[in-house]
């Protein structure tokens, strides 16, 4: 990173130098005071614009992009350049002290309001990134301040780990124009909140999961369900770790949209399943049992 700011600096430098160097040519001399030769002046203005062009394209953008990943270092906040991906490492975040590319980045991530606030006021200057990861500390609080900034984010991907969000948070989420996955791990919501999904037009991947000390398979009742069914535009919905009464099961009967539903380790009756499959024939259905690492077979 140091050594990404020292590049900055010389390019900074560079282009200060050629301003200059195009200001003194502007106001070379040749006659009089208020003469100047029209080839000079034309040499000059072009230098001049090139500069301003280089500076406001490349350089300003460049630089503002590596201060904006400084700034999320430095409040706490992590991220991960889509090259250092290593699938299985345990570790998806990149190392701060490791040279990355000049862009390419795909995952911000934030464990607290205050790193939140900080990660949107950088966020219009990592245009590329694509994902949020939000840790438990994050509140409404903390996601309204990220969405606010979010009208020209590539954010496609937000990730509730254990987040404090009810769906006043929820609803902000609309202010992602390209938001299609959401995936819920283990958060304080309620039945109502998941009412608040119906305001994401571009929601097309849906996930709702319960581990950890904060699970809590009956966290959603059949008036949970039922708002699920109303997000008619999904295409695929994972569920993992709740209990699906045969009841709420029914309201899933509405996503005749879902190219894939997931159900892992779930409290489902047969039943139900097997009325989910009639009722959606169209749809992929990958099941593991309560006990099983493997999907179970039709």
């Amino acid at each position: 990173m140091i050594a990404d700011l020292v590049v900055i600096v010389v390019l900074v430098a560079a282009a200060i130098v050629a301003a200059c160097a195009a200001i003194m040519l502007f106001i070379r001399w040749r006659r009089n005071r208020f003469q100047f030769s029209i080839r000079a002046l034309l040499v000059s203005f072009v230098a001049l614009s090139c500069g301003l062009f280089a500076y406001m394209h490349w350089i300003a953008p460049l630089v503002a992009h590596r201060w904006a990943i400084q700034n999320i270092y430095s409040s706490g906040g992590a991220v991960l350049f889509r090259d250092d991906f290593q699938p299985g490492s345990g570790n998806i975040y990149s190392d701060p002290s490791t040279a990355n590319p000049w862009r390419g980045v795909s995952i911000l991530h934030a464990s607290s309001d205050a790193e939140a606030r900080n990660v949107s006021r950088d966020l219009r200057y990592l245009p590329e990134a694509d994902s949020l990861f939000l840790n438990s500390r994050v509140t409404d609080v903390g996601l309204a301040a990220l969405c606010k900034n979010a009208d020209q984010s590539s954010i496609d991907t937000v990730d509730l780990i254990g987040s404090s969000v009810t769906a006043e948070g929820l609803s902000h989420l609309a202010n992602f124009k390209h938001l299609r996955l959401l995936f819920v791990n283990s958060c304080p919501t309620q039945d109502a909140d998941l009412a608040a999904l119906k305001s994401l037009p571009t929601l097309r991947d849906l996930t709702l999961i319960e581990e950890g000390k904060t699970g809590n398979p009956k966290r959603f009742t059949e008036a949970g369900f039922r708002e699920v069914g109303q997000l008619k535009q999904l295409e695929k919905l994972w569920l993992a770790n709740l209990q699906i009464p045969d009841p709420a099961a029914q309201h899933l009967k509405n996503l005749t949209g879902l190219k894939k539903l997931q159900l892992s380790r779930c409290q489902i009756s047969d039943d139900a399943i097997r009325g989910l499959r009639q009722a959606l024939p169209q749809t992929d259905f990958v099941i593991y049992r309560i006990g099983s690492d493997s999907p179970e077979k039709k």
